[in-house]
C-alpha cells in the first residue's frame, strides 16, 4: 500500500536525531518493513485443548532493524557521529526516531508524538494513523560497508520511553 498517498507526512523515510545531529534514511536495501513489535501475542493450548492467548500486558514497544544505503559520505558520517555520541554518553541518551516510513496505527487517543508536517488520519473503529515519534537506543553494533561510491549501514534500534503527544 502506498501510505504516502493516504496519510499526511508519510514519505518513506526514517530520521534519527541526537544532540543537534540528524540523518535521514530513505533508501532501504531490504524489502521488508523495518519497525516491528518487540513482543507479540501468541496462541498456546492447555492440556485440555483449550486455546490460551499470551503476550505482553503492556502497550507495544518497537524495534527497528535497518539496512540502509547511502550515496552521500556526509550522511554516513552523520550516522556514525550519532552512534558514537550515543555510545560515549552515560547514561545513554535517547535517539529520536521520526518514522515517516509507515504510519503508526492505534486506537484513539494518540499515544505518541507526531512528526512535524504530519497529521492524524481517521480510520474506522475509532482508530488513527500518523507518522510517529519514538525514543530509542542502539542495540548491537553499527556496521558500515563501503562499496565504490556508496555505503551500506546496518543497525538496530529499540524503543525506550514514549515521546508523549
Amino acid at each position: 500500500m502506498n501510505y504516502a498517498a493516504v496519510v499526511p507526512g508519510i514519505d518513506g523515510s526514517i530520521q534519527l536525531q541526537l544532540g543537534g545531529l540528524s540523518v535521514t534514511c530513505v533508501d532501504f536495501r531490504t524489502s521488508s518493513y523495518v519497525r516491528q513489535p518487540i513482543e507479540v501475542a501468541s496462541l498456546q493450548y492447555s492440556a485440555a485443548g483449550s486455546s490460551v492467548s499470551t503476550g505482553p500486558l503492556y502497550p507495544w514497544k518497537f524495534v527497528w532493524e535497518i539496512d540502509a544505503a547511502f550515496t552521500v559520505a556526509e550522511e554516513v558520517l552523520a550516522l556514525d557521529q550519532i552512534y558514537t555520541k550515543f555510545q560515549d554518553t552515560r547514561p545513554h541518551p535517547n535517539v529520536l526516531v521520526v518514522d515517516r516510513n509507515r504510519p503508526l496505527i492505534e486506537d484513539t487517543p494518540r499515544s505518541r508524538g507526531i512528526a512535524s508536517g504530519g497529521s492524524e488520519w481517521s480510520l474506522p473503529a475509532s482508530q488513527i494513523a500518523y507518522p510517529a515519534l519514538f525514543n530509542a537506543h542502539f542495540v548491537g553494533k553499527l556496521r558500515i560497508d563501503e562499496r565504490d561510491y556508496s555505503w551500506a549501514a546496518q543497525f538496530i534500534l529499540q524503543e525506550t520511553d514514549r515521546v508523549l503527544p
